[in-house]
């Protein structure tokens, strides 16, 4: 057993190198080790960020206390809602304990700003989360690494040596989540990676995951990405990880649970996106069942974020396919910031 602890020590830092290396942007935090570190971290950014709205003041431990307890969330998915924000951006409305000073619209993530401004982007390792009951079951935790924007911990990736099957690591975000050790500010978490060094698939965050919702990288040649490093170089590097949670994640509102696009959705929008920008047309053929609407959906949203374009039009070919697309277009709007 020590053998492949070493071994798994040895695969995290090697990911995390690669993460922090060149213009990743990634920065490793060795400092941050647990929830008040994380907490005190996200308060120290969110003063840097807001210096003009703070007027130079910085928040009190009673302000601080007060955002903590506005701002958590029950589960990722109200996480997730909170998260959505308003225009792209993030904010909080704090009024202040000096009541000499003006009320503050703080800032909390900027998704118009992505890889640049106000975005900080760190990552953490063997975090130690703390017993949640006082069962003589409940064990304290360590997290493999976690990748932090603006002090928020958005993506967890979970490790296995390749002496294992990746879906132990699977399993281990399963157990970690039955024994609620993802609360409190890992509540935000949308996205989970899971892998075994040789077979890497990412899910989006919720309570009871299922298998039959893991994904698979396929890059641009269909090739399936399965080393954790190339899956690290094509998912996890900024700009694009920041992408993947503000451009590619969708609110179900009915099923009350978060959506990750798959490959093959993010590269038709992202060639779409592309080609509009040179005011070329074309198509997007994908199969039944592979999630058109969703698809549709993302390109619509993405495409109303460039101020040029006022509207998209949307056309179907039967009747019976307009409340389908209309309710399943309602319900991913019920969150959304676009009109």
């Amino acid at each position: 057993m020590a053998v492949i602890k070493v071994k798994e020590a040895q695969m995290e830092k090697t990911l995390i190198d690669h993460l922090t290396k060149e213009a990743n942007q990634w920065r490793l935090r060795e400092d941050l080790k647990t929830i008040p570190q994380l907490w005190a971290n996200f308060f120290q950014i969110l003063e840097d960020n807001n210096r003009d709205q703070l007027h130079d003041v910085p928040l009190t431990q009673n302000e601080k206390e007060t955002i903590r307890t506005q701002i958590t969330q029950p589960n990722f998915y109200q996480a997730a809602k909170f998260l959505a924000g308003a225009n792209r951006q993030v904010r909080h409305h704090l009024k202040r304990d000096d009541s000499s000073l003006p009320d503050a619209d703080l800032l909390i993530l900027d998704n118009t700003n992505i890889a640049g401004g106000t975005s900080v982007y760190e990552v953490v390792h063997q975090v130690e989360v703390n017993k949640s009951s006082l069962s003589p079951l409940d064990q304290d935790r360590r997290f493999d690494v976690t990748l932090l924007i603006n002090g928020l911990p958005l993506i967890h990736i979970e490790l296995k040596t390749p002496n294992f099957p990746f879906m132990d690591a699977f399993r281990q975000i399963q157990k970690y989540i039955d024994e609620d050790k993802f609360g409190d500010i890992y509540n935000f978490v949308e996205m989970f990676v899971v892998t075994n060094g040789t077979n890497t698939q990412y899910i989006a965050a919720g309570q009871n995951l299922r298998p039959n919702f893991l994904i698979s990288w396929i890059d641009h040649d269909r090739q399936q990405v399965n080393n954790y490093l190339d899956f690290a170089h094509e998912v996890l590097s900024i700009p694009m990880a920041h992408h993947m949670i503000a451009d590619y994640t969708v609110l179900d509102d009915n099923a009350q649970r978060i959506i990750l696009l798959r490959p093959y959705q993010i590269q038709a929008i992202q060639a779409i996106f592309k080609e509009s920008r040179k005011g070329k047309s074309g198509f997007i053929w994908h199969a039944t069942g592979s999630g058109k609407t969703l698809t549709s959906y993302n390109v619509a949203r993405n495409l109303l974020q460039i101020p040029s374009i006022d509207k998209t039009i949307f056309l179907i070919d039967r009747k019976d396919l307009d409340m389908q697309t209309v309710t399943a277009f309602q319900t991913y709007a019920n969150n959304d910031t676009i009109d």
